[in-house]
């Protein structure tokens, strides 16, 4: 950045300009002027690696070959930038819906598969005015509810119960011939009750 770089704000009488090391401001500027360039600046911090995340996943797609080498020109270490890029693909511009929230705090819940669930602990930490860390956390105790097992459909599952309960009463048939001189009961339990068999004597 060798060369002085001009952004002109919103009256031509104030010039701001900078440098790699240096951020000067005419003496002539008033203090709503100055006031904006102080929310520019904590804007640029609060966005720079979103910017830097979406710079690079454009130069993946436009110069595939090239991007690589040029990407290192932010200072930036390969971490950061990977990670920059990671959470830009994984948000879209559409869902950075949480203007009170970091890239940090979006960093901590791109992991999640499911987007319902990484915009719940957003929205969570939105609420609550969570910090990065604080979320982390969250994610950490969350208590995972296991999912309901649905039971098998009677129709499935009853017929292979019943052949099974039928060859079971007709071995204890076996074992319990009938008499002819008093009543004979043969029952077994089931799982939705109990099948039961009676021989009355006439």
């Amino acid at each position: 950045m060798g060369d002085e770089q001009h952004v002109v704000v919103n009256s031509s009488s104030a010039l701001v300009s900078y440098e790699e090391s240096h951020y000067k401001l005419s003496e002539e500027i008033d203090y709503e002027t100055w006031e904006k360039q102080g929310a520019i600046l904590q804007s640029v911090h609060r966005s720079i690696n979103w910017w830097i995340g979406d710079w690079i996943l454009f130069g993946e797609k436009k110069f595939p070959e090239k991007c690589s080498q040029g990407v290192f020109i932010t200072g930036k270490s390969e971490p950061t930038l990977r990670n920059c890029a990671w959470v830009c693909s994984i948000f879209p511009p559409e869902e950075r819906v949480y203007s009170d929230l970091t890239f940090t705090h979006y960093l901590e819940v791109a992991g999640i598969k499911g987007k319902e669930e990484r915009h719940w602990f957003l929205q969570k930490a939105s609420d609550e005015s969570l910090s990065a860390l604080a979320l982390r956390r969250l994610r950490a105790d969350e208590v995972r509810i296991p999912p309901v097992v649905p039971l098998p459909e009677s129709s499935t599952a009853v017929p292979e119960l019943l052949q099974e309960a039928i060859e079971d009463f007709s071995s204890k048939l076996l074992k319990y011939p009938l008499s002819t001189d008093k009543e004979t009961e043969v029952s077994i339990s089931l799982p939705w009750g109990k099948l039961e068999m009676k021989f009355i004597k006439e």
